[in-house]
């Protein structure tokens, strides 16, 4: 969903739930939520944009009003925050920290959406590690067993698994053939956030020096244009920035101003059958 409208109804669901006396372990869900937003929208306060601690929360304070096992959940759901944020911002030391923080809470959750979002952000944060970095076979694997709980996932008939699958299935696999299919998988069904950051990878996939560097530039500067595009749609301004300041020759003016702002007006309507 865009982040700006998104952003407004959380800050009535906070309210609602402090006025009615909500548990607070269940307000500062809706904080974190504002917080992950807040780091996406601007960060500028911020040395490092994967920390929950902003305008609507600090991790720390927030964190010493709860122990037990309500401290050891509320860390899990913080740390699931920080490692999607470490992913989408290419933080790879921090999300390395941040999958070791999470690897015990990788099965059994309750509730699928978070237990998928904790699931995705840590299998992808697993292959792209190993590919930044040498001797880290241990998270390639770690990578690969939750690809394979995707595909079991797919055989048992959840709809929602194959997109996740074939994200993870181009990090582990890395092809121009594998992050078109999962880029394709992602917007059918509206997913405009993880297909900005597949169109990202795959922009990564073809920067270094191939059989044909002309071609191979040309693509790195497609998948980055509409990586581009997708992040300012839904509404991520701050990662926008960051992609123009790492990318200033790539992205010129001439390959973003048909991209910028494209679907942001249709507000919370999914894809076309067009599209």
């Amino acid at each position: 969903l865009p982040l700006a409208p998104l952003k407004k109804d959380l800050l009535g669901y906070e309210m609602e739930a402090q006025q009615f006396n909500i548990s607070q372990s269940v307000v500062v869900l809706y904080q974190m939520f504002l917080q992950f937003i807040q780091n996406l929208q601007d960060c500028s306060h911020q040395q490092n944009p994967t920390e929950m601690t902003g305008y609507y929360m600090d991790e720390e304070k927030t964190l010493k009003c709860f122990s037990g096992q309500a401290h050891k959940m509320t860390k899990r759901d913080i740390n699931t925050f920080r490692l999607m944020l470490a992913v989408i911002y290419g933080k790879h030391d921090e999300a390395e920290m941040l999958v070791k923080e999470l690897e015990p809470f990788l099965s059994g959750d309750a509730f699928g959406p978070r237990g998928d979002l904790r699931l995705l952000s840590t299998g992808l944060a697993a292959f792209q590690i190993h590919r930044h970095s040498k001797g880290k076979q241990k998270l390639r694997l770690l990578g690969m067993k939750i690809l394979r709980k995707y595909k079991e996932q797919i055989k048992f008939g959840n709809p929602n698994a194959f997109p996740l699958y074939a994200m993870l299935e181009a990090e582990a696999f890395p092809s121009k053939k594998m992050y078109d299919s999962a880029i394709r998988s992602c917007a059918r069904l509206g997913l405009v956030h993880y297909q900005a950051l597949m169109c990202e990878q795959a922009a990564y996939h073809h920067l270094p020096k191939g059989c044909d560097e002309d071609d191979s530039q040309g693509w790195a500067q497609y998948y980055l244009s509409q990586a581009f595009g997708l992040y300012d749609s839904w509404g991520a301004a701050a990662k926008v920035k960051s992609l123009a300041e790492k990318f200033p020759e790539l992205l010129t003016s001439s390959h973003t101003k048909n991209q910028t702002g494209a679907t942001a007006i249709k507000g919370r309507s999914r894809y076309s059958s067009k599209h």
